[in-house]
């Protein structure tokens, strides 16, 4: 199972998803295995944003099937599952099964600093909770993931804030239309920002769309 958490719609994010699905399905045949050793891959994937606004389901799962008749694929090897959690909308009183609890749980986890009596009889969570508060970390670690997230924040802020004002850079940033010195000065800034928090090139890369040559020559 490959799980990943997306904070952000980028551009591209659905085939990079379908890409790491069938690129960790295909790595696993390799010198003298054959097929029947390929086991089957699931993509569960976590967005903090609406991906598929068209229904209000939580959960979504994709996999090969015919076309007219949705007869599925006889090896059902590839999986598709996203978990939307800003459609998901219960209250603690008012989780049922398992799944709603994780999910409660990965929703409302930064809020959290013991596990409710309603999740405890999920003993993982603890843990789970326990690396959210990010327990036994040394103060240097903690700072620089201070760091990291307020980087991420203060750019996520600073999309939010130009598009509700309306500015021509927020436009151009947003919608990726107008002038291209201001979109360009705009991505410069935030890769300076996220840069210093010490986030992975590829990170940066892939959330303001330069390349890795344009972020080594920022200072």
């Amino acid at each position: 199972v490959l799980i990943e958490v997306q904070i952000w719609n980028v551009k591209d994010f659905e085939k990079r998803v379908v890409y790491n699905l069938c690129q960790t399905y295909g790595n696993q045949l390799k010198s003298g295995k054959i097929y029947f050793d390929i086991n089957p891959v699931i993509a569960l994937t976590i967005t903090d944003f609406k991906l598929f606004p068209s229904t209000e389901k939580v959960i979504s799962c994709f996999y090969f099937q015919e076309e007219e008749d949705h007869l599925p694929y006889q090896e059902n090897e590839l999986k598709l599952v996203f978990v939307e959690l800003p459609k998901f909308t219960k209250q603690l009183e008012d989780l049922e099964s398992v799944i709603d609890k994780w999910i409660f749980f990965i929703k409302e986890a930064p809020n959290l600093e013991i596990i409710p009596d309603q999740l405890k009889e999920i003993p993982q969570l603890e843990k789970a909770l326990t690396i959210a508060n990010q327990a036994g970390f040394s103060e240097s670690e903690l700072e620089k993931i201070w760091k990291q997230e307020m980087a991420l924040w203060d750019w996520r802020g600073a999309l939010n804030f130009a598009k509700r004002e309306g500015r021509e850079e927020g436009r151009e940033e947003i919608r990726l239309e107008g002038r291209e010195q201001g979109r360009l000065e705009g991505k410069y800034q935030i890769a300076k920002q996220m840069k210093a928090a010490g986030l992975p090139l590829s990170d940066i890369a892939q959330y303001t769309g330069l390349t890795i040559d344009e972020i080594n020559q920022l200072s």
